[in-house]
Order: C-alpha cells, then structure tokens, then sequence
C-alpha cells in the first residue's frame, strides 16, 4: 500500500488556537557520547616504541617498554605515552616496533598513546604527516581496544584555519578508515591565550581529548623560583582545563619537572630526566589538581634516551619519579646519591677544572667557599701544592700540560715549533680520548687555555679539532654521559666565574652549580674518575680533587704542584713524561705524582 509523504510539523498554541505549521531546522545536536567510556590515563611518556637510546647511545632496544611499565605498574599507572616519531633526533620508529609496542600494552593491560612527537610537521607536510599516520592507524587499528592517538605533540602555527584544518583532515581520515579510539587534540603552542587556541573541530564519534603542556621552568620564572611559586604556578595551569573543556575532555599529555633550557642554582639533577626541588613541587601539586578534577595527565619522561646521569632506562622514573604522588597512593622518599664506590680497576676518565688566583687559606677553610670546604671534605687536597711556575699565570698553564714552563710570562704565545711535545701529543700517540673547553677569551689569548701557546697544537687541525672556545660546565656534563666518555677534559671557567675577577663566594656558588653533576655522572658513580679543581699560580694554591681518591685524604707532603699533577695524569694513562728537566721547579719528568689516590 503506497503511502503518502508527511512533512515534519511543529504544533503552535496562539490565543487558544492550534496552528500546524511547517518545521524550521532546529540547531545542530552536541557531540554524540563516545562509544567508549572516558578513561582517566595516568602514566609516563618519552618511551620510545623501538626503545631509541638518544643521547644514550645509537641503536635501540624494544625491551626498555617493558623495563618502563615494570616499574610504572606498581605505582598505579596504567598507561604510558609512546614515540613513535621524535623531531629531535629525527627519529621514526618502523611499523613493526609501533605493532610490538601496541602488543606490549596490550599483554601488560595498559593503555598506550601512539605519540608523534612533533611540531610543525601538520603545517609543513600535511600530505606527508596524513600518510604516515594512515599507515600506523591500518597497522594497529584491530589489535587492542586501549589505543590513544596523539597525531601531534606540540603543534605550532600562526595560522589557526590551517591548524584547524590539519586536525579536522587528520580525524576524517581515521574515522574513513573505520577506527574508533580515542583521539588527542593539542593546544597551539603559540601561546595559551584563550580558548581559540585549541582547534574547532569535531568527531562523529565524540571521542576526543583537548591536549596542554606545562612546564616551570627557571629561564621564565626566576623571580618567583620558590616552592610557593612552582605551586602557584601548576594551580594556572590546570586552569587550562576549562579551555580545553570546551573541545573535548581536559586531558594533559605532558608536564615534567626538569628546569629548562636555563639550569636553577638549586639543580638537582640535568638533562631531560632532571630535575629541581622546586619542578618536583610544581609536578607533585599539579598531579594532586588533576587527580582531584578527574583529569588525566602524562608525566615527563620515562624511557632510556635521556641525558640526565644515572637515569638508565628508565629516565626520570627512579631519579624523581618516586618523589611525587602516584594512582597507587604511595610515595618512596629518595635517598641521597650514594658516594662512588671503591675503586675496582683503572681510572677511565680524568676531569681537570683550572680556577684563578687565590692563595689556599683565602678559599679553603676561610668561610668564603663552603661548597669547596664541603668537597674537600669528601675528598683530597694538598695544603702545600706549589702553583707559582714560575709566578706567572701562563707559565702555570704551560707547565700542566708540557711539564716545563719555556721561561713564559704572561702573553707568551708560539712556543716551539711543530715537534714541541705536549701532553696531547701522548694522548694522540697513545689513542686516548681528549677534549678542552674554555668559557670565553677574556681576551687573554693562550693564558689560562696553554693548548693555544704552542704551534704544535695551534698549526694541527686534527689537535684543534678537539680545543673549543665559547664552551659551558654542560659541555663536560654532556661528554660525561654519553656511552664512552673522553679519557681526558680540560675546563678554563671566565675569569667572571673563576674567581680571577669575581668573588671567592662567587666562584663557591658557580663550582656549585655543576660540579654535583659531574660527581653524578656514570663514569664517577662507577668509581672511575677522577676530578681535579686546581688553582693557577699562588704558593701555596688551593686544590681539591674527588672521585677515586681518599676520602677525607690531607696530604702532609711539601713537595707537590703543578708538575705532580701532570705526572699524575701520565702516570694513570701510562705515559712517559715530557720534560727532560730537571728545571725549577723540577719537571714533570723529576716530579713525584699526587698522592691523592
């Protein structure tokens, strides 16, 4: 039986008559609710899904997931945030690790954030980041229910229609291909200025997170770097939420507790997996915020690529990890670093720091370098180290790095020709590793930086390929955690830090501010280096050395300096000595070595 069509009618009582007039469009109906329940993601991210080593190392290890999760589990969080790509080091994991890492969460019953850890890539390859995705999504889309997207980390654009545009194309395009996880959209990182900064877009599937980033750090946040600062500041962020609200369920993918690119006086620890007193305070508040609103959140960084010493595998897990709040209600105060163990075999690498012109009373022991008294303390110095070669600066320098002073003053430069023997050419004879740093010139040329004075160093671009200008105290850090560091660094602080033109107190507070993390490092933790703080050319002048040396150690012999060092040095690389002395003070050749060991 046909039927005949009806149009929708709205039925309207106007002075108590009924009148049945056409139906006007009515608005747009919310978002559907999600097939899926909302789940509240607690968890760590920068685990890698190919277990990338970064600044560990060049290969990869997909195991390092599960090292992740072994220690996340316990704690309570059941998810974890995985790269699949890094911008940084440029870094794509292969279809086969993402699979793997999928099937890992999957075995341990926790959700994963499929993590393309990016910035500009929407906006500047929109064809190329859309195919990517597509492959993932097609690879991974039928194996497990606890999938989360996050098709861009930090997006940055000045142009909010093509922002907006990138998002909507990305949605579409996962929703075409019959998926239904979660999916997060981030905040343009242009600024968090209100809520156009999240893009307007829309999911037929409603299942959408609205993304945000925070950070305290020191570069942006000096003059309030306390713990009432770092709180106030994690109470602002998680504000954010009620933007983010708007776009889909607050949801905060990444905060950590590192300083930045500036470390803080009070540092505790640096690198990506690092920390301060007062980031923990700002991690641990806004963990307690979020928890309290129902929000999930995502916790900076996990994983085995960082550069932060002792972090290992599992970055800042069980270097700050245990010190703030987790799901499972519990927090394991952290003990203090451990002092480095006996040695067990050879010195591997040898750390010397050259400060400037302070006799040994004027710093140790004076009350103006507790941070200097507390090394010596822990370690070994020399109340009579000769430093006066022969009572000039330069001629101090020289002397440590070719024992003998060629009869400089200070501003002599060109020593010797081309066969000039030097330390770094026993280190090059002997392939044993090197670098030298400096912070700046002060305009001084080779003084208080000897490599260079002589043309046997100065004419070789093999030799200067290793002596760097403009340097900073994280250079040595760096070169102290990578997998094999140098044999042998050599570091000249400015004369604004190394008490030749600041303070005693000044120059106590600048040793303090990476001398801990050079103690930190694997090579000392392990009990195999050997730092040197040596003043230049007072008698007698300060030093103190830590690492694999006496604990605690006061030498009562007269008859050490400048000299007794570099025989030191030769002695731990077996190496023949250099001078051919005896001049005055004896050369390194007549020297006896440091008895610091």
């Amino acid at each position: 039986m046909s039927q005949t069509f009806t149009p929708p009618v709205r039925l309207d009582i106007a002075n108590g008559n009924i009148v049945v007039s056409p139906l006007t469009s009515p608005p747009p109906p919310p978002p559907p609710p999600p097939i899926q329940a909302t789940p509240l993601l607690q968890g760590w991210g920068g685990i890698f899904a190919d277990g990338y080593q970064g600044y560990q190392g060049t290969g990869t290890d997909p195991s390092n997931i599960q090292a992740n999760l072994d220690v996340m589990i316990p704690r309570g969080y059941n998810a974890f945030r995985c790269m699949i790509y890094n911008a940084d080091f440029n870094h794509a994991c292969s279809l086969t690790d993402i699979v793997n890492a999928v099937n890992v969460a999957k075995a341990n019953n926790v959700w994963i954030i499929l993590d393309h850890h990016g910035y500009t890539e929407p906006f500047t390859d929109l064809a190329g980041w859309l195919a990517f995705w597509k492959q993932v999504i097609t690879a991974v889309s039928g194996l497990y229910d606890k999938i989360v997207y996050e098709p861009s980390n930090e997006p940055t654009s000045p142009d909010m229609v093509a922002f907006t545009n990138a998002y909507q194309a990305w949605i579409d395009q996962c929703r075409s291909l019959g998926d239904k996880h979660w999916i997060i959209v981030s905040v343009n990182n242009n600024g968090y200025d209100g809520s156009v900064n999240f893009p307007t877009v829309t999911d037929p599937l409603g299942q959408l997170f609205a993304s945000f980033h925070g950070y305290f750090t020191y570069q942006w946040n000096q003059s309030n770097w306390n713990t009432a600062g770092a709180q106030a500041y994690a109470n602002q962020v998680a504000g954010y939420a009620s933007l983010a609200s708007k776009i889909g369920v607050p949801f905060m993918s990444e905060f950590g507790a590192d300083t930045g690119a500036i470390l803080s006086p009070d540092n505790a620890a640096p690198g990506s997996a690092g920390y301060s007193p007062e980031g923990v305070a700002f991690v641990t508040e806004l963990v307690n915020k979020l928890s309290s609103q129902g929000i999930g959140y995502m916790i900076w960084t996990a994983g085995g690529w960082t550069n932060t010493p002792g972090a290992g595998a599992t970055g800042a897990l069980n270097i700050w990890g245990q010190m703030i709040p987790s799901p499972s209600g519990t927090i394991t105060p952290p003990s203090p670093p451990p002092p480095p163990p006996p040695v067990t075999g050879p010195i591997q690498t040898v750390v010397l720091v050259m400060m400037e012109n302070q006799n040994y009373g004027s710093v140790i022991g004076s009350g103006q370098a507790p941070f200097v008294d507390g090394l010596v303390a822990a370690g070994a110095t020399i109340p009579s180290y000769h430093g006066g070669y022969p009572g000039s600066s330069e001629g101090s320098y020289i002397a440590l790095l070719s024992g003998d002073t060629y009869g400089a003053s200070n501003g002599t430069t060109g020593i010797g020709d081309d066969l000039t023997l030097t330390l770094v050419d026993r280190f090059e004879a002997g392939k044993i590793s090197w670098e030298a740093y400096r912070e700046d010139s002060n305009g001084r040329g080779g003084d208080h930086f000897p490599f260079l004075d002589f043309t046997s160093i100065a004419n070789d671009p093999v030799k200067m390929a290793h002596v760097h200008s403009g340097a900073s105290p994280q250079d040595i850090i760096d070169k102290l955690t990578i997998f094999a560091p140098p044999a042998f660094l050599w570091f000249t602080p400015s004369d604004n830090h190394n008490m030749h033109d600041n303070t005693v107190s000044s120059g106590d507070s600048y040793l303090a501010s990476f001398i801990p993390q050079i103690l930190a490092s694997p090579v000392f933790q392990a009990g195999k280096g050997l730092l040197m703080i040596v003043w230049d050319e007072y008698d007698p002048a300060p030093n103190v050395f830590l690492g694999a040396v006496k604990p605690g150690f006061v030498s009562q012999r007269t008859d050490l300096g400048h000299y007794s060092t570099l025989r030191l040095i030769e002695n731990i690389f077996s190496l023949q000595p250099l001078s051919n002395g005896p001049s005055f003070p004896p050369g390194d050749i007549g020297a006896l070595p440091l008895d610091i060991l």
